[in-house]
């Protein structure tokens, strides 16, 4: 008897998940929310795909025979800035297309330490992305995504090309029409953590 309690108790737990998310997914298609737009912000940036690089900073020292060259400092930027647009084809799945540009910037000085105008640059990358929500509910989702792009970057009359790898481990949204996110990432566009606003239409 208490073992068919225990059945009945579970398989009532069971149906009433399956019609609250049905009520969630029936929600998501009335709304017809499959598109959004969003806007972030990512901390640590993949500088050295721009190629500010150099053998000579502040606080390495040097040799006599490096004074005829600038010493550059390392590599400083406000951070990586984000639009990113995305179409949901099912509730669990989405395309997303990322544009980001990074500001970049070396501090020069001479042997003597004479300051030298620095050396500005940038980084600009198109990433698409494919995310995958497993957890959408009225007003949390959760999700993960993967995508491969490409970067360009310029600095001191240099230009790079680079393939861009993008992972996010977990990512959070918080809100229904208009939201907030932040998201753990491991990538060549950022490794940390990125913040943002979105709206869903």
């Amino acid at each position: 008897m208490k073992r068919l309690i225990l059945i009945l108790t579970v398989l009532a737990f069971s149906v009433t998940l399956c019609a609250q998310s049905s009520e969630v997914l029936q929600a998501f298609n009335k709304r017809g929310d499959r598109d959004e737009i969003r806007m972030g912000w990512s901390f640590f940036p993949a500088f050295f795909l721009s190629g500010f690089d150099s053998p000579y900073y502040y606080g390495r020292g040097y040799t006599l025979g490096d004074a005829y060259h600038d010493i550059v400092s390392e590599p400083h930027s406000t951070g990586v800035f984000s639009v990113e647009y995305s179409h949901f084809f099912k509730n669990w799945i989405s395309v997303c297309a990322d544009f980001g540009y990074t500001p970049l910037w070396n501090y020069k000085a001479n042997a003597f330490g004479v300051k030298l105008p620095s050396d500005n640059g940038f980084m600009f990358h198109v990433l698409p992305k494919v995310r995958f929500t497993y957890l959408r509910a009225d007003l949390v989702s959760l999700y993960s995504d993967i995508g491969l792009g490409v970067a360009l970057g310029s600095s001191d009359g240099k230009v790079t090309f680079d393939a861009l790898f993008h992972t996010t481990l977990l990512g959070v949204t918080v809100g229904k029409r208009v939201y907030g996110f932040a998201e753990s990432n491991l990538s060549m566009k950022n490794i940390g953590f990125t913040i943002g606003a979105g709206y869903r239409f």
